[in-house]
C-alpha cells in the first residue's frame, strides 16, 4: 500500500535522526524524527504529514491482518455499507476474491 516514491520523499523531507544516512551538518530539513519509532509509525506520521495518498483504515486491514482484521477496522474506525466494502475488497483482492471475503462474513 505504500508507494516507493512516496517512501522516499518521506525520508527526504522528514528523515530519521538514526536510521537515515543523512549528513545533519550539511542538510536542510523542513524536519527530522528523533525518537525511537517503529517504521510503520514512522511513515503513518510522516506521509500523513505530506498529505500522501492513503488507504483507508478498512483497506489497509485487507492487506494485512498485523494489526486489525476488516471487521475490526470497521468497528474502530466506521462502518461502511456492504457494497461500500465489496468495491474496496475487489479493487484490492481482485474480482475473482469476492466470495472469500463474502465468506469470511
Amino acid at each position: 500500500l505504500r508507494s516507493r516514491k512516496w517512501l522516499i520523499k518521506a525520508i527526504k523531507t522528514c528523515p530519521h535522526f538514526e536510521r537515515s544516512g543523512f549528513d545533519w551538518e550539511k542538510a536542510a530539513l523542513a524536519c527530522m524524527v528523533i525518537a525511537d519509532v517503529n517504521e510503520d509509525f514512522y511513515f503513518g506520521t510522516v506521509l500523513r504529514g505530506l498529505r500522501a495518498p492513503l488507504p483507508t483504515a478498512f483497506e489497509a486491514s485487507l492487506f494485512s491482518t498485523e494489526m486489525l482484521w476488516p471487521e475490526e477496522a470497521l468497528d474502530l474506525y466506521g462502518q461502511l455499507e456492504e457494497d461500500e466494502r465489496e468495491l474496496l475488497v475487489s479493487e484490492r483482492w481482485g474480482e475473482s476474491k469476492l466470495s472469500r471475503y463474502v465468506g469470511m462474513q
